[in-house]
């Protein structure tokens, strides 16, 4: 898990976000998402995190700081 999902959203885009989220979601709960994304040390966009956030309407969150 803490490998899978970091690695399934590294690459994605807003083109391919939804795609690549409904496949994780078949295997992986929200909130096993999230608290991955949040803990990772894979670079995990800020976009990405963005979207992670509007699709579960939680507070976004950052990887890294701007």
């Amino acid at each position: 898990m803490d490998i899978i999902i970091p690695r399934a959203l590294v690459a994605t885009t807003p083109a391919t976000f939804l795609n690549d989220i409904i496949s994780l979601e078949e295997v992986y709960t929200k909130d096993e998402i999230v608290n991955v994304l949040k803990s990772t040390r894979e670079r995990i966009s800020n976009k990405v995190c963005i979207l992670v956030a509007e699709r579960y309407q939680i507070p976004a969150f950052a990887r890294f700081a701007i």
